[in-house]
């Protein structure tokens, strides 16, 4: 029987940020049930391939914010996907983001291409502005398959963007709980870590999006009145400048910017709650592997799925669940308020029910997906 030839395409493979770990761990199931995949990606990039997978690089620069110049690139990305698709006989693109999802769609529209193509939805598209969400769904609907991570998204898109629902699919993103169980143990030999100072943790990129700068106020006025605390914030971004002047400015010793790790897990495992702070998100990867390692967490309730992921009872107001603590969206009184009841509640690691979003459930789920393309 002949193997079905997929593809993956996207910026590069770096596999610490959270979507391209999502699409490593998609990939190493295709290999392991015979798929011939192979990875395209934009640009080279110094990464370890230890999974040996097949990985093709159009050697193509990744376009930011001059509009002009992405707009051309995308026309020029498009000719080259079409290409390396219809050559090498292409049978699935699997890709992921919306710069990504219009070169497929045109390729789809303008240019004969093969291969199905799947975009899987990893950020409400109800961020954008109406007029560029109205492009990004007619783009959508052009292709032959949508893979939505959540429930919340699905229905708007059958109810709201009135997409057929045999193109759609839902299929959550997973976690190796194995792999996390194994890794939270590892020692942390970077951080002199004290076991009697309570210790909050955020772990995500430093930008806008993710809200960090209204965390550090809230915890830092947290701070004042509880001192045996701690805020940990591992990651990079285009804020740490700004953030690191906050925290000088602050004078606070007790907020430490630890950069990007390649184990996150040791750094849950040693902390005694999860925060997420972000204005708004896609699926929230990091939180559910801050869940399999069992820590309380306190989170927004932004735009996106963070009421689905820890099945809150009312989208709108503040909550309080024991272990788990919702807040309205960028409120930083009431973050503040989160931060001391969780400091003050016996909450103790234990674990979740995390059969939704393991590995093996949504690889079936995968696999019946493709078969049916």
């Amino acid at each position: 029987m002949k193997k079905k030839k997929i593809v993956s395409l996207f910026e590069s493979i770096k596999i610490w940020w959270w979507v391209e770990k999502v699409q490593a761990d998609l990939s190493i199931w295709l290999v392991e049930a015979w798929y011939d995949f192979t990875h395209l990606v934009l640009q080279e990039s110094n990464h370890q391939n230890i999974h040996k997978w097949n990985i093709y690089s159009f050697r193509e620069e990744f376009i930011f914010w001059f509009w002009f110049k992405k707009i051309i690139s995308l026309f020029r990305l498009w000719y080259k996907v079409s290409k390396y698709c219809n050559k090498e006989k292409v049978d699935v693109i699997l890709w992921q983001g919306d710069f990504f999802y219009m070169i497929v769609s045109i390729s789809k529209i303008l240019f004969w291409n093969r291969a199905k193509c799947v975009w899987v939805v990893h950020t409400t598209i109800s961020v954008w502005p109406k007029f560029i969400m109205n492009i990004l769904i007619f783009l959508l609907k052009r292709l032959d398959g949508v893979v939505l991570i959540s429930k919340e998204e699905y229905k708007t898109f059958v109810e709201t963007y009135w997409f057929e629902e045999k193109k759609l699919e839902l299929i959550y993103n997973s976690v190796n709980v194995e792999k996390i169980k194994a890794l939270k143990n590892e020692k942390v030999t970077d951080f002199d870590f004290d076991s009697k100072i309570f210790t909050f943790i955020n772990i995500w990129r430093l930008t806008y999006q993710k809200w960090q700068d209204i965390l550090i106020k809230a915890f830092d006025t947290f701070n004042k009145k509880y001192p045996k605390s701690q805020l940990l914030i591992l990651w990079e971004g285009e804020l740490i400048d700004t953030y690191e002047k906050l925290i000088s400015d602050l004078e606070n010793k007790n907020i430490h910017l630890l950069w990007k790790k390649d184990n996150v897990y040791k750094y849950l495992q040693i902390s005694d709650c999860f925060v997420l702070s972000s204005r708004f998100e896609g699926f929230w990867l990091v939180l559910v592997e801050a869940m399999a390692t069992g820590l309380p967490i306190i989170s927004t309730k932004c735009p996106s799925w963070p009421s689905e992921i820890l099945w809150s009872k009312n989208s709108d107001s503040y909550e309080n669940q024991g272990r788990v603590i919702l807040t309205q969206n960028e409120n930083e009184v009431l973050l503040l308020q989160a931060l001391t009841e969780m400091y003050k509640s016996a909450n103790k690691k234990s674990d979740y029910d995390l059969d939704a979003f393991s590995s093996k459930n949504n690889i079936q789920k995968w696999e019946i997906f493709i078969k049916n393309l």
